[in-house]
């Protein structure tokens, strides 16, 4: 009878600890899969948005381009065709961030002077800006735009920044970026750190990264969720971006 009891007991420990054994590996198993999702080739980076926008066709575009005068060497700007009626406050969003960059621009230059002297330069020597679309998405429920402006002397690196703005169409509301993404806690925010560091390639301080006005901009499209940093921004600069199909359990379920 004692050798049963023991025998029985024996039997339940092992089948205890193999079913203990077995649920472990199970969660470290997808611990794992999940930490090297951020090591997937083709989650990051893949469109350019530099050398190929994501400008839905739908959205057509006006070009303006102002020659050169005595105090610039000329205006180049593309922005998106917008009807005041149907997309109020994304044609408000475009139109005061033209007006804002144009006015910025004009009043830098206003006591300026272009050099026309080819002992100096073939062409003429002064600043000049430009202002076009990265990306322009846009469905029934959901928009999403990105602008990129910049300045730039002859001869000299321009200076760029971005501007974006996602906005609901359905609850007219601006989206940002924790109500994109998920960051209901520590580790919501740890995973996005990851997301982000992974695709600029270096760490980031999500503190700064969520702080307004810090030069830290999100857009997003059907395939992808992309990231803009303005040049001379400490993180580096440039547009840097992450498939949705591998992050879309931390998007908020009304933006998968």
């Amino acid at each position: 009878m004692r050798f049963t009891k023991t025998l029985l007991l024996a039997i339940f420990l092992l089948c205890f600890y193999s079913c203990r054994d077995e649920k472990k590996e199970k969660f470290f198993s997808g611990t794992r899969e999940k930490e090297n999702s951020l090591t997937i080739q083709d989650s990051f980076n893949l469109r350019n948005l530099e050398e190929d926008p994501s400008l839905l066709s739908d959205i057509h575009s006006d070009t303006i381009h102002i020659d050169r005068n005595k105090k610039h060497t000329g205006i180049y700007i593309v922005s998106p065709l917008l009807s005041e009626k149907n997309d109020p406050e994304l044609f408000k969003w475009t139109r005061d961030l033209l007006d804002a960059d144009q006015k910025e621009f004009y009043e830098m230059v206003k006591n300026d002077e272009v050099i026309d002297d080819t002992t100096i330069s073939y062409f003429p020597q002064g600043w000049s800006m430009f202002i076009h679309p990265r990306l322009l998405y846009k469905t029934d429920s959901v928009a999403s735009f990105a602008i990129e402006s910049g300045q730039g002397y002859t001869g000299m690196p321009a200076g760029f920044w971005y501007n974006t703005f996602n906005y609901d169409i359905a609850r007219k509301k601006e989206i940002y970026l924790n109500d994109f993404f998920i960051l209901t806690n520590e580790a919501d925010r740890l995973f996005l750190k990851k997301i982000i560091s992974r695709a600029i390639g270096h760490d980031v301080i999500m503190d700064d990264f969520l702080a307004a006005n810090d030069g830290s901009e999100f857009a997003f499209d059907n395939r992808a969720v992309y990231f803009f940093f303005d040049k001379y921004h400490p993180w580096g600069w440039g547009i840097y971006s992450v498939e949705r199909k591998y992050i879309s359990e931390h998007i908020n379920p009304v933006y998968r």
